[in-house]
Order: structure tokens, then C-alpha cells, then sequence
């Protein structure tokens, strides 16, 4: 499994890249859309998940690309499930 970080203004890929495990993400729940792709402004800055742009994400949720199904919490919050953020995960890498 390959996580990229953000790091001096380039994403690289982690140390190891065999790794198969979510060391960082909980067995199951809910994860913001600011934890899958990252948020470079935020105190600490959150490493991304998957390091795209947040309208390439949406648009990809939208149109099917990235078969995540969002969970509205209120009225302006959704969250995706984290077995289906590993299986993107897991499919991203895999075609790589």
C-alpha cells in the first residue's frame, strides 16, 4: 500500500512501500472529506489520504470514478465510511 504525505511542498510517497495496513485510519466510522485528501492550511497541516484537489474528489464521487456513497451529518457536513475510503484506497494503488 503506498500513502503519500505532503512535505515541503511536494507530495512524496511514504518510506514503505509495501505496507498493507491503514495505521492511521480507524476500523470502522466515518472520515471528512478534509481527512481523505488532506488540508495543507490547517494547524498541524493534515496529511492527505488520496493527495488530489477537493473538485477532482467531488466530481469523481459524482460521476462513479470513486465509488464512495457521502453521509450527510447535518445540513452542510458529509462523511464517507472508512471501509469504503481503504477499498478506493486499495483500487487507486492497485492500478498504479
Amino acid at each position: 500500500m503506498v500513502f503519500y504525505g505532503y512535505q515541503k511542498n511536494k507530495f512524496k510517497k511514504a518510506e514503505n512501500m509495501h505496507q498493507k495496513t491503514f495505521p492511521e485510519l480507524p476500523v470502522t466510522g466515518l472520515l471528512r472529506l478534509a481527512t481523505i485528501i488532506g488540508n495543507r492550511k490547517a494547524d498541524p497541516p493534515i496529511i492527505p489520504l488520496i493527495p488530489i484537489s477537493r473538485s477532482t474528489f467531488l466530481a469523481g464521487v459524482r460521476s462513479g470514478r470513486y465509488p464512495l456513497k457521502p453521509i450527510k451529518i447535518s445540513e452542510r457536513c458529509v462523511a464517507y465510511r472508512v471501509e469504503e475510503v481503504r477499498a478506493l484506497i486499495e483500487s487507486l494503488t492497485m492500478t498504479q
